[in-house]
């Protein structure tokens, strides 16, 4: 298991932008074209081609893009594969996680201010009150939200899930009589991130990868 991830804030101009973006295969760069702000085609560009270079450095096989699908819910895979991989991205960070022989999901969260009002439906009353009680009620606010997240990307299914129904644990969450394994972690401070996966996970190892890599 792996996980790898990429700062679109470091000097990318758009020349630099522009020579990444002919990597893609056609319909993914035309897919791409279609995200109306140039952060969000970046993101999603960079989350594209970190996967592709995860893939040739952990299995030793090149990925063809353009061989990705995605189930209703929108989640992409590879057809007749073992390998499962996921993909998020928030503020100036993009992270991707690949395994074999599991199921997994992640995601990173960038810290800012929240109106609470604003999440009611997306806590239980318990997870509410350890929230609000908190030192920091931000911090854990962004932590249970990255693990539900993470979760639920695993999942497959999205936010089709009730996130009030989702039970966090110690190091476990519970939906619908499924236990799914978890590891929050801070990314550079202020990204709140957790890995969710169908087995137990051992020690991460989250390592950078420069764009000018990929």
């Amino acid at each position: 298991m792996i996980i790898r991830y990429v700062s679109v804030s470091q000097g990318l101009n758009q020349a630099h932008f522009q020579a990444l973006q002919k990597k893609l295969p056609e319909v993914l760069l035309r897919r791409n074209q279609g995200y109306l702000h140039y952060l969000d085609q970046q993101r999603n560009m960079f989350g594209l081609l970190l996967l592709k270079k995860m893939w040739k450095d952990q299995l030793q096989q090149s990925l063809e893009l353009e061989l990705l699908e995605t189930t209703t819910f929108n989640r992409p895979y590879l057809p007749n594969s073992n390998i499962d991989f996921n993909i998020s991205h928030a503020g100036n960070y993009v992270i991707c996680a690949l395994a074999c022989d599991v199921r997994l999901g992640i995601d990173i969260e960038d810290r800012k201010e929240v109106d609470f009002d604003d999440f009611t439906r997306t806590m239980n009353s318990h997870q509410w009150k350890t929230i609000l009680t908190s030192p920091d009620a931000i911090a854990k606010f962004f932590e249970y939200w990255s693990i539900k997240e993470s979760v639920i990307k695993a999942d497959g299914r999205g936010l089709s899930i009730p996130l009030t129904e989702i039970t966090i644990h110690s190091e476990t969450v519970t939906y619908a009589d499924k236990t799914w394994y978890v590891k929050p972690f801070i990314l550079e401070r202020d990204h709140y991130g957790c890995l969710a996966c169908s087995q137990i996970i051992p020690e991460l190892s989250i390592k950078q990868v420069p764009w000018n890599d990929l």
